[in-house]
C-alpha cells in the first residue's frame, strides 16, 4: 500500500509535499507556484489498437490509463523569517528525489477553492532551480516535477465502513457457486459503500478472524473474492486491492489462498453493496477501507 504520510493541507492553492509547503500559505509564503501542469489535466491513456490489416485504419483495443506527471513553475523569495538562501536550501532539502533503489511513494496533498483536501501518491523525479540575474537579485525560479504511477486523484480523508458476519441469519451452503447468488436465508451481512469520487477506486480489505473461507463480493459488479483459509479469533488477512496483496498477521502472504475463480474488484463512483460471508456464522468482521477517486 502506498506511503500514508503527508499533512492536511486546508489553505486554498496550497501544495505541501514532504513536509514543506508552497504557495497559499497565509502571511506570504517563500515559496510560490506560478504555473502547474497536469493536475487538472486528464492522464495520458495506454491505448492498444491494432492497425487494419491492408485496410485504412484502426481496430480499437483496450484503453488504460497511464501515469500523471504534474509539473509546478516555482518562484522563491526571501520570507517567513528566513533570507533567499535559506528559503532556497529548505526547498532543496524536501523537494529532491529519493534515489537509492526506493520503491516508495510520497504524498503531494493540494486544496483548490470549493473542495476538500486532495493528494496523489507520487515521486519527485526533477527539481530545476534557475542561477540568473532573478537569482542573483533574490527572486530565484525554478521547476519541480511529480510522477504518479496512479494517475487517480484522491481525497485526503480516508473512509472506512465495518461488516460483521454476526449479523447474518445462517451460514451459507458449500460448496459455493461463482458468480455468488446470495439471497434469503442463506443472505450474508453487508454494507452500502459510496465512493463520492468520479473515477474507480481500489479499496483495503481487512477480515478479523475467526473466520472460515471468508467471501468478500462487490455485488454491484457481481465479482468475488474468496479465500480457502481458516482464522483464528487473533488472525488478521488484509488484503488490498491496488497492489494485489494478500497479507496474514502483516508478514505472511496468503495470495495462493485465492480461489482460482475470485476475481479482484474495486469501488464504482456510487454506491456499492459489498457482502461478507463464510462457512459458518462468528462474529469476524471485514473493514473497508478506501478514499474517494478522481480523475
Amino acid at each position: 500500500m502506498a506511503d500514508e504520510s503527508g499533512g492536511v493541507v486546508v489553505v486554498d492553492y496550497a501544495f505541501t509535499f514532504n513536509g514543506f509547503t508552497f504557495g497559499g500559505a497565509a502571511g506570504g509564503p517563500a515559496v510560490w507556484w506560478t504555473n502547474v501542469v497536469g493536475l487538472e489535466d486528464s492522464p495520458p491513456v495506454r491505448a492498444a489498437d491494432d492497425p487494419r490489416g491492408f485496410a485504412d485504419g484502426m481496430f480499437y483495443g483496450r484503453d488504460f490509463l497511464a501515469g500523471r506527471t504534474v509539473t509546478a513553475d516555482l518562484q522563491f523569495l526571501p520570507g517567513q523569517g528566513k533570507s533567499h538562501r535559506q528559503v532556497i536550501e529548505q526547498a532543496k532539502a524536501a523537494l529532491s528525489p529519493q534515489g537509492g533503489g526506493s520503491t516508495a511513494s510520497q504524498v503531494l496533498t493540494f486544496t483548490l477553492p470549493g473542495s476538500a483536501p486532495r493528494r496523489i501518491f507520487c515521486r519527485l523525479r526533477r527539481r530545476a532551480i534557475a542561477m540568473d540575474r532573478a537569482y542573483v537579485q533574490g527572486r530565484a525560479v525554478g521547476a519541480v516535477e511529480f510522477y504518479a504511477a496512479d494517475p487517480r486523484i484522491y481525497d485526503e480523508q480516508a473512509q472506512s465502513a465495518s461488516i460483521s458476519l454476526a449479523a447474518r441469519p445462517s451460514g451459507l451452503v458449500f460448496p459455493l457457486t461463482f458468480p455468488l447468488s446470495f439471497g434469503g436465508a442463506t443472505a450474508p451481512s453487508s454494507a452500502l459503500i459510496v465512493n463520492a469520487g468520479t473515477f474507480n477506486t481500489k479499496p483495503v480489505l481487512t477480515i478479523q478472524g475467526p473466520v472460515d473461507t471468508p467471501v468478500v463480493q462487490n455485488a454491484t459488479q457481481g465479482l468475488s473474492l474468496r479465500f480457502n483459509l481458516v482464522l483464528g479469533a487473533s488472525d488478521i488477512l488484509t488484503v488490498d486491492t491496488d497492489t494485489r496483496a494478500v497479507i496474514l498477521n502483516g508478514t505472511a502472504s496468503r495470495r495462493a489462498a485465492m480461489s482460482y475463480d475470485s476475481v479482484w474488484w474495486d469501488l464504482q463512483p456510487g454506491p456499492n453493496t459489498v457482502l461478507f460471508a463464510a462457512a459458518a456464522q462468528t462474529t469476524a468482521t471485514v473493514s473497508v477501507s478506501w478514499r474517494n477517486a478522481y480523475l
